[in-house]
């Protein structure tokens, strides 16, 4: 009778696999015929109401929701653009169709666009690439760009070497705080001095005369 209370105490959410293992060591008592049968009743009732004859496991798994959803998305937005996209293309072939080799009118000069075949690879060319002429264009401003950069530089550099090396000029080389008078009486007094030591001094100058 304890067994029975305990089968009717149970929940309809009570393990199968648990029942079962309690009722393992009731098998080998001995129990009034009447009261064994109604105990197999009741436990092969509630195997059988717990869907299949087979015991499946429910294993706990991490979850695939971020990973599902992406695959989701992925195809979505890539079907959402293909299938319009090869559309398009599709009908472009169909009622437009490739560009015919013609002989060019006297007088007329065709756009850089004229020269491709194919409907999309024109609209492609006249509204977002550039044309040959114009690459090449800019090519020869870029190197012009260049060359006058470097004729610059060099010209900077020969002014600044011929600064260095004359010092006439108040710019990199000559300090504002000293006046050219005196440099130039500094300058004087050692030509004078050489000329007392008996140096050619012919080839001297004065800065500023």
């Amino acid at each position: 009778m304890c067994v029975l209370s305990l089968i009717r105490s149970c929940s309809p959410t009570t393990s199968v696999r648990a029942i079962r293992c309690s009722f393992l060591p009731t098998q080998n008592l001995k129990l009034n015929p009447i009261a064994n049968t109604q105990l197999r009743k009741i436990v092969t009732s509630i195997v059988r109401s717990s869907g299949d004859h087979e015991h499946r496991n429910f294993t706990i798994t991490p979850s695939r929701y971020t990973w599902t959803k992406y695959k989701d998305s992925l195809h979505f937005y890539i079907m959402l653009g293909l299938i319009p996209g090869l559309t398009f293309v599709f009908l472009i072939n169909v009622f437009i169709g490739p560009a015919k080799l013609t002989p060019i009118p006297e007088g007329y000069e065709p756009k850089q666009w004229e020269y491709f075949k194919h409907p999309i690879t024109r609209w492609l060319a006249r509204y977002f690439f550039t044309s040959h002429q114009e690459d090449y264009e800019r090519t020869l401003f870029y190197v012009c760009e260049d060359d006058e950069k470097r004729r610059m530089r060099f010209l900077q550099w020969r002014v600044e070497e011929l600064m260095a090396y004359r010092g006439d000029y108040l710019n990199y080389y000559v300090r504002p705080t000293v006046s050219g008078k005196y440099f130039r009486y500094n300058v004087q007094d050692a030509i004078s001095m050489r000329q007392e030591q008996g140096f050619d001094t012919d080839n001297t100058s004065i800065p500023g005369e």
